[in-house]
């Protein structure tokens, strides 16, 4: 993986040798902000840690928070009664809309 700031390339980090379709390792290059990696060099510098580490316990506390979150389930509003009145029975959206919505539109 190759990290590059506005400025260029900065540093590369190679993922462990795996084997592709075509067998060679691969890697990706992503853009983070010059000031983003600044700060996360010093933390990682002050910490004694590497870059990578700091990135990588960085995303894996990421995937483990969105892992966690439950998805949004909207609430039921259902109303009462029979579905369209008769007379909206098989009218056209354009049609529904003009009767919802009369001289609004």
């Amino acid at each position: 993986m190759v990290l590059q700031g506005a400025n260029g390339i900065l540093f590369t980090v190679l993922p462990p040798a795996r084997s592709s379709l075509l067998g060679e390792a691969s890697a990706e290059t992503h853009d983070i902000s010059d000031g983003l990696l600044a700060e996360a060099r010093r933390v990682a510098q002050r910490e004694g840690v590497t870059l990578r580490s700091l990135i990588e316990e960085g995303l894996r506390s990421v995937l483990v928070r969105r892992s966690e979150r439950e998805d949004y389930v909207l609430p039921d509003a259902s109303v009462g009664g029979q579905g369209l009145q008769p007379s909206a029975r098989g009218a056209s959206w354009e049609e529904l809309r003009a009767l919802s919505y009369g001289d609004r539109l």
